[in-house]
């Protein structure tokens, strides 16, 4: 999902930075951050009209939001556009996929399902 979300940022008192600080402060700040360390370069950061966009990938929604958030709070920073596309790193369904045994529910068998090494 691309859905590209707008939000403001209220910085009062906050110094004007240009594009290439503000760009350089963000990645910094996800390189702190426990969740994006060794990641802040799979991310692209461009200040583009006034606000920081960011693009790239995660595993999950919270790891979304949690990246707009850090951004969010970067000094300079008036607005994140988040163009993160979630992608689950085993697929469209999150649900493994196992090997369906119908005689296992009718109790024909012993044999415990196994992941399907395909």
């Amino acid at each position: 999902m691309h859905a590209a979300i707008d939000y403001r940022v209220a910085q009062a008192g906050a110094r004007p930075r240009d594009a290439h600080e503000i760009e350089e402060a963000a990645r910094a700040a996800l390189a702190a951050h426990s969740h994006f360390r060794g990641r802040a370069g799979n991310f692209e950061l461009l200040v583009v009209e006034e606000a920081l966009v960011v693009s790239g990938a995660v595993p999950t929604f919270y790891l979304k939001q949690l990246l707009q958030s850090i951004l969010s709070g970067v000094e300079g920073v008036e607005r994140v556009r988040n163009h993160v596309a979630v992608i689950n790193p085993q697929g469209v369904s999150i649900v493994p996929r196992f090997v369906h045994r119908w005689d296992l529910i009718e109790g024909r068998s012993n044999e415990s399902c196994t992941p399907n090494q395909n």
